[in-house]
């Protein structure tokens, strides 16, 4: 793969509306492969396609709900 057609993180985290810290942890649960410190993700095709259907299924970290109140 040339680094013509290969697509940054950050790149496809703007385009999906997610922050590229996301993106990677998106990434690291899909394999077991590292950039490494220092090192960069270089993303095909078949892998940007993969995290965007894991972000159109909700893909999104656990949050504890908080109870909104009303009393201002």
């Amino acid at each position: 793969m040339s680094d013509s057609t290969a697509i940054t993180p950050k790149a496809l985290a703007n385009e999906l509306g997610i922050t590229p810290k996301a993106l990677r942890r998106i990434l690291r649960s899909m394999t077991d492969d590292r950039a490494g410190k220092g090192g960069v993700w270089k993303l095909d095709d078949a892998t940007c396609d993969a995290i965007r259907s894991k972000v159109a299924e909700g893909v999104r970290r656990a949050t504890t709900p908080t109870l909104r109140t009303d009393a201002d």
